[in-house]
C-alpha cells in the first residue's frame, strides 16, 4: 500500500525546495544520458539532503571498521540505507566477510502508535505492496556488482518488537558492531534499544534518525528510558538535521 505524506508530520522544505526537487525528478526522468551511464551519473540528480545522508553513513561506518560484528538496520522502507551501508562495506573492507547487514521494517508501515509519536498514525510511511520482494532483488544485483562470495545480508520482515528479539535467539552468535534506528516510534524503537544491550561492546555505535525531534518524541523517550542520557554522549554528524550517534564506552 501506499504512505501518507510524511511531509504532514516532517515539513523539512520550504515552497522552493519542493519546486527544486520537483524539477530535479522531471529531470532525471527526462534524462538524455545513456541507461548503461545513468547509474554512474545519478548525483546529478540527488538532492543536498540525499547526498548528506551518504556522508552521515559513511563517518559512521568508519567509527566501526575496526569493531567486530554485524550492523543492524531498524527501518528499512524503500532501502536507501541499505543500499548506501552496502556500498560502504564493500569501498571501506572488501575482505571482511563476517560483516553482515541486516535490515528489519514491517514494509507495511507503522503497526501501531501511542500517545508519545506525535501526528503518527498506524499505517504511515508504508511501501508499494509486496515492496520487500523488489528490495531484496535489488540487493542481490548489488551483491553481484560487488563481487561478493559470501551472503551478508538479511531482511527480516515484520514488526520489531516480535522479530527482532526472535532473530537473537535464532543467531546467537550475534555482536553488533553498528545498529541505526530509524523506526521513530516509541515502542519498537524502546524494545530494540533494550534487546541491544547484551549484544553490543565497546566501540559499537548506535545510531537514530529523530531524536530531540519534537514530530517523533517518542524516540527520544526510548532512549531516555533504556540508556539515560547521562550515561550516553550523544553526537551529531555535520551532514544532516536531527539524526544523532552515541559510541558505546
Amino acid at each position: 500500500m501506499s504512505s501518507p505524506n510524511p511531509h504532514a508530520i516532517r515539513q523539512p522544505w520550504n515552497e522552493s525546495q519542493e519546486a527544486a526537487r520537483a524539477a530535479l525528478v522531471r529531470d532525471l526522468a527526462a534524462s538524455p544520458i545513456p541507461p548503461d551511464e545513468l547509474l554512474d551519473n545519478l548525483p546529478l540528480y540527488a538532492s543536498r539532503s540525499a547526498m548528506g545522508r551518504i556522508l552521515h553513513l559513511h563517518s559512521l561506518y568508519e567509527r566501526i571498521l575496526d569493531v567486530h560484528g554485524a550492523v543492524l538496520v531498524f527501518g528499512v522502507r524503500w532501502g536507501r540505507d541499505l543500499a548506501i551501508l552496502q556500498a560502504l562495506r564493500s569501498l571501506l573492507e572488501p575482505g571482511n566477510a563476517a560483516r553482515k547487514i541486516i535490515g528489519f521494517d514491517t514494509f507495511s508501515g507503522f503497526p501501531s502508535t501511542t500517545s508519545l509519536d506525535g501526528g503518527a498514525a498506524a499505517g504511515g510511511y508504508g511501501v508499494t505492496e509486496a515492496y520487500q520482494d523488489v528490495l531484496a532483488e535489488v540487493l542481490e544485483h548489488r551483491d553481484g556488482d560487488e563481487q561478493n562470495l559470501y551472503p551478508r545480508r538479511e531482511l527480516v520482515v515484520g514488526d520489531v518488537v516480535e522479530t527482532f528479539p526472535k532473530w537473537l535467539e535464532e543467531h546467537p552468535e550475534t555482536i553488533v558492531a553498528m545498529a541505526y534506528l530509524d523506526v521513530d516510534l516509541y515502542e519498537p524503537t524502546k524494545a530494540c534499544l533494550d534487546a541491544l544491550k547484551p549484544y553490543v561492546t565497546r566501540g559499537t555505535v548506535i545510531g537514530m534518525d529523530e531524536v530531540a525531534f519534537h514530530g517523533f518524541p517518542g524516540e527520544t523517550v526510548a532512549l531516555r528510558e533504556s540508556w539515560g542520557l547521562a550515561d550516553i554522549r550523544l553526537q551529531r554528524t555535520r551532514y544532516v538535521g536531527s539524526p544523532s550517534f552515541f559510541v558505546v564506552e
